[in-house]
């Protein structure tokens, strides 16, 4: 083994979680190479500028734009961030188009992506300098014009249909839950229980674990998994790895990462990119 992989495996307390499950140990070794190979986010300016001039292939090849926006925002200067703000308008003719161009619940989840993006840049992110306030005055006419477009043509879409053809993952999943009390957990929390299935069962591939992991959090069942079942947090994301089918690493850096002072890597761990969806999903079930 190597000596560096063995050190990372035992710094996370995962040498002998390794030994004993040899189905994970290809995932647990990919988890280890791009620890390696990451790039801190403020090093990355040079293809924050590409994404932001070529929104169709960042859309192909990273689907979660508003995830990369949002990390190279943190992660850039003052003028670079106001740069990136004034190119967000210049851009609508390229993605409006797109998004027209598709339909049922991932023109939806496309649509609720673009307004976060615009609700972040006019209310929630905290410009801190006279350079990045005047970008957003700039082209806040803009943005507001566009943040209405698209809310009415999120109003104007039609009722979606229920699928009923469920990733079985999902139930797979919602079954591990059971052990850690969840329907209990949603009963006593005032949450319908079909309403949060509902929820988890409506995503697949590989946003079922983050957006589920963010559900959680958000509704609080992390906090009380981890203190009503586990010895610590490794603990915990070991027995979350059996939850998710999904190695320890993988869990630790999508529960990591809801904290905004996180330093995971946000291109690997997307959990955070759901926490809005949620807050807005959850709204109408309170």
């Amino acid at each position: 083994m190597d000596k560096d992989f063995e050190k990372w495996l035992k710094q996370d307390e995962l040498f002998e979680y390794y030994n004993a499950n040899p189905e994970q140990q290809a995932d647990i070794y990919e988890d280890y190479q791009r620890e390696k190979e990451y790039i801190e986010p403020k090093k990355k300016v040079e293809w924050v500028k590409w994404m932001v001039q070529n929104p169709e292939m960042a859309e192909k090849y990273y689907p979660l734009l508003v995830r990369g926006l949002k990390d190279r925002i943190k992660g850039s200067t003052h003028f670079e961030t106001a740069n990136i703000i004034q190119e967000i308008p210049q851009n609508f003719h390229i993605w409006a188009p797109e998004i027209n161009k598709l339909s049922g619940k991932y023109r939806e989840k496309e649509i609720k992506e673009y307004i976060t993006l615009l609700n972040d840049v006019l209310h929630e992110w905290q410009f801190s300098t006279e350079i990045e306030q005047q970008a957003v005055e700039s082209v806040r006419p803009y943005l507001t014009e566009q943040l209405e477009y698209w809310n009415n043509e999120l109003k104007a879409l039609p009722p979606q249909e229920k699928n009923t053809k469920f990733d079985e993952k999902s139930n797979v999943i919602l079954t591990n839950l059971e052990q850690y009390n969840f329907s209990d957990y949603l009963k006593k929390s005032g949450l319908k229980e079909d309403n949060i299935f509902q929820l988890i069962r409506s995503h697949s591939g590989n946003e079922l674990m983050p957006y589920t992991i963010a559900l959680l959090s958000e509704i609080k069942f992390l906090d009380y998994f981890f203190k009503e079942f586990t010895e610590s947090k490794i603990d915990g994301f070991k027995q979350l790895s059996k939850v998710f089918n999904k190695t320890p690493r993988r869990i630790k850096g999508n529960v990591n990462i809801l904290n905004p002072q996180s330093k995971e890597d946000p291109v690997q761990y997307t959990s955070f990119n759901y926490t809005n969806i949620v807050k807005n999903e959850l709204k109408g079930l309170r």
